[in-house]
């Protein structure tokens, strides 16, 4: 138990630095803000909030503010929307992507009067996160498995966003 301790409080010091800390985020006393411009065709997490989806929607013809999804296999051009959204008046520049679009990943598409779609504006995707144990001498996830005393630990997080092996991690030493 003791030679695990030290393993499991460095992991959830790494994934406080990782998960919490933003490195270049601005925190406007409710959330952080990070890069929060999307430009049409860009990929938006369920929970973020604060983006901007103006540029977005002004990059398609029309001043429509709803948006549409169809599923993967729809015809876009010939069936009705199966989810909708309405950015309002003021919606598009402090927009949250929530629970609407749970269970609605994928492209979603400008809509005109009629709800025909106009174009694609952004994609929408479920944020993961997993953290894995990495053992640098074997080159080999070892998470949940028994490794021999001194081989080289470290962390493997990975996201939809990116992966980053941490390699800080020296040998355990009784």
């Amino acid at each position: 138990m003791l030679k695990r301790l030290p393993i499991a409080l460095v992991a959830l010091v790494m994934f406080a630095l990782v998960a919490g800390v933003p490195v270049s985020a601005t925190y406007n006393g409710a959330y952080y803000v990070v890069a929060p411009g999307i430009s049409r065709g860009a990929t938006v997490f369920i929970g973020e909030q604060g983006l901007d989806v103006t540029a977005a929607m002004a990059a398609l013809p029309g001043t429509g503010t709803k948006i549409g999804w169809w599923a993967s296999a729809a015809d876009v051009t010939n069936t009705p929307y199966s989810q909708v959204y309405d950015f309002g008046s003021t919606g598009m520049t402090s927009f949250t992507v929530g629970d609407t679009f749970v269970g609605y990943t994928g492209n979603w598409y400008k809509l005109d009067v009629t709800g025909a779609s106009v174009g694609s504006v952004f994609n929408v995707q479920d944020p993961t996160l997993s953290v894995n144990i990495w053992d640098f001498s074997q080159s080999a996830d070892v998470t949940g498995k028994s490794v021999p005393q001194g081989d080289l630990l470290g962390f493997k997080i990975s996201t939809k966003i990116g992966t980053s092996q941490m390699a800080y991690f020296s040998r355990y030493q009784q």
